[in-house]
């Protein structure tokens, strides 16, 4: 491109192609509304797909708006192809965007009218509920990064500087992790003066809700725990940020798994299924890891309690849901 874009948004997918146009046409709506549609590219990288991915990016093709799509030669998994999306990219900012997760009506407009305004490292959508509108400029990256917490691991809700892809040192461990995305979001966060929290609606709920197919507990705690010490090893974030961190994920995230996954024993991977696919987790060594990161930590055992008082609480409205229905 003669003009580099101010905003890259990066699409990975693979046999997803009815789900990828729904995605596909909100994006190219909100870009054919821009005064200038040059401040936005679009890069699709299909892995492999075996259905008609392909035909249906080509309906969208417009002179009008760049769009660039490449296919694997092969399947290079998930964390892969994310990083073929960070390498392939033009403009200054980069947005990996799920797939399945279609952005809110005047979403792209209201990015770039922020990101037009000053330089920015890291800028998060807000996803859980919150009475906040607008958007928050942060100075202190540990305040920032402890506010943005384990939806760091949300991949559509982070936009960051594509400069900052070569700072991060990509190997086996950070490809096979599940969360490659996490070390070049906090890198960007801490490479630059400000970064900015958007409270409004920028993504709509996802059209396709089919998770799963690797360990929880390993992914979603020790890897991602392991992601973030790595900073705090190198100084880049303080222990204090890490353990606000550590403790915002047991309180808000990791205590309803721990009801669902471990006491009700819903949503398990079946032993006899194919591990890649998805629609349920393996739980492989969880109190392991939980207590190899929490063991030391009085409010750990306080959010056990109130997971087995959500089991008890779920169990009791299902038996009165069969009690009644009875009547």
């Amino acid at each position: 491109m003669e003009n580099k874009p101010l905003l890259s948004i990066c699409i990975p997918t693979y046999n997803r192609a009815g789900i990828l146009e729904v995605t596909l046409k909100r994006i190219v709506n909100q870009i054919a509304e821009l005064e200038n549609k040059d401040l936005v590219s679009l890069f699709i990288s299909d892995n492999a797909s075996t259905d008609n991915t392909r035909e249906i990016v080509q309906r969208f093709v417009n002179p009008d708006i760049h769009i660039e799509y490449h296919c694997n030669e092969r399947n290079l998994g998930p964390d892969r192809n994310f990083l073929k999306c960070f390498q392939a990219v033009h403009g200054k900012y980069v947005w990996l965007l799920s797939d399945d997760d279609p952005v809110s009506r005047g979403a792209i407009s209201y990015l770039l009218n922020i990101i037009k305004e000053d330089d920015y490292g890291l800028i998060h959508f807000v996803m859980d509920s919150s009475q906040k509108s607008g958007f928050e400029v942060y100075s202190n990256v540990n305040v920032f990064l402890a506010s943005v917490s384990y939806w760091i691991t949300f991949i559509s809700a982070n936009v960051f500087q594509s400069e900052d892809v070569s700072k991060v040192n990509v190997n086996d461990k950070l490809l096979h992790s599940y969360l490659m995305q996490i070390p070049f979001f906090i890198e960007s966060a801490i490479a630059h003066d400000k970064s900015v929290m958007i409270y409004d609606k920028m993504l709509e709920e996802p059209l396709y809700n089919t998770n799963g197919g690797y360990n929880f507990f390993k992914v979603f705690v020790d890897n991602q725990f392991n992601l973030w010490h790595q900073f705090v090893r190198k100084g880049s974030i303080t222990h204090k940020c890490f353990e606000e961190v550590k403790k915002n994920t047991c309180r808000k995230y990791i205590k309803f798994h721990i009801a669902e996954l471990l006491i009700l024993r819903r949503q398990l991977k079946k032993k006899n299924e194919k591990k890649g696919l998805r629609g349920g987790y393996y739980i492989d060594g969880a109190w392991h890891i939980l207590f190899k990161w929490y063991g030391r930590q009085l409010y750990f055992y306080f959010y056990i309690l109130k997971a087995i008082w959500l089991s008890v609480k779920r169990i009791n409205k299902r038996i009165l849901r069969i009690l009644f229905k009875g009547k």
